[in-house]
C-alpha cells in the first residue's frame, strides 16, 4: 500500500480530521491515483469504519472484477436492510406514539 494511502487510512481510522468529507475525497483521489491493488480495496470496503468504505466504494467505479463486485454487493445488501430496518422502526413508533385515526361514522 503506497505510503500516502496508508496516511489517510490511519487518519480515518483514528477520526483524526476536522472535515470527514474532504478526508475521503484525498483518500478516493489517492486511491484512484495510485491504482490501488484489488487486496487494498477489499480490505477498505470490510473495515469497520465506514469512511473507508465509502472511500473504497467511490474508488472501485470502473473496476468491478474479481471479488469486488461480489463485495460491493453484499455492502448493498446491508445498506437495503438497515434502511428496511429503520423504516420498520419508526412506523413502529409513529404507531406507538399516536393513537388510530378515529374513522368517520
Amino acid at each position: 500500500m503506497n505510503e500516502e494511502i496508508q496516511t489517510l487510512v490511519d487518519s480515518l481510522r483514528r477520526g483524526q480530521y476536522e472535515d470527514p468529507t474532504a478526508k475521503i475525497e484525498l483518500l478516493i483521489a489517492a486511491l484512484q491515483e495510485h491504482r490501488a491493488d484489488d487486496a487494498v480495496l477489499l480490505s477498505l470496503l470490510r473495515s469497520p469504519q465506514i469512511p473507508l468504505r465509502l472511500a473504497a466504494v467511490s474508488a472501485c467505479r470502473g473496476r468491478l472484477n474479481g471479488e469486488l463486485a461480489p463485495e460491493l454487493l453484499k455492502l448493498g445488501e446491508k445498506s437495503q436492510k438497515s434502511l428496511n430496518d429503520l423504516e420498520e422502526k419508526l412506523r413502529s413508533m409513529r404507531l406507538k406514539r399516536w393513537p388510530r385515526t378515529v374513522t368517520p361514522e
